[in-house]
């Protein structure tokens, strides 16, 4: 099987993630700054809880976006022994390596996964669905080796 014959799965819009990722952290680090560096009274006790309040969703924004990042494919190729799917990550992206098929599709629970992947299948993003069910049957008939690996 040739490299391109291997593909299930590549994303052409990950770049849309990464405008929102950047506006993300460019709000986690610019509002906060921005704060800072305005004059104004002193602040009262409730400017601090509006401020404490508003840093913790800010944060958690930060935390969803990290999250959503390494759950967001951008290609799912069958490799010898398996899968192989490259996510996003904060500045580049990674490679997490299924043995034996185990998590072909993706959404059943895995052993070392706890949230499933996200494939956007909006065009021109490419699905290859034979390929994903070929997968789907060799995971079936393939013995469970354990938990995904990463590399």
């Amino acid at each position: 099987m040739n490299a391109d014959e291997a593909v299930i799965f590549r994303s052409r819009r990950a770049w849309r993630v990464r405008i929102a990722q950047i506006a993300v952290w460019a709000t986690a680090v610019g509002l906060p700054l921005a704060l800072a560096t305005t004059p104004s009274a002193p602040p009262t006790s409730a400017d601090w809880i509006v401020l404490a309040l508003g840093l913790s969703l800010l944060a958690a924004f930060v935390v969803g976006m990290e999250i959503y990042l390494r759950l967001y494919v951008l290609e799912l190729r069958r490799i010898e022994g398996g899968l192989e799917a490259a996510t996003l990550a904060t500045l580049h992206h990674r490679r997490v390596r299924f043995e034996g098929g185990a998590g072909a599709d993706l959404g059943e629970e895995v052993p070392g996964r706890k949230l499933p992947f996200i494939l956007d299948t909006t065009p021109p993003n490419e699905l290859h669905r034979g390929r994903l069910e070929a997968a789907l049957r060799q995971r079936s008939s393939a013995p469970r080796d354990g938990p995904a690996k990463r590399r």
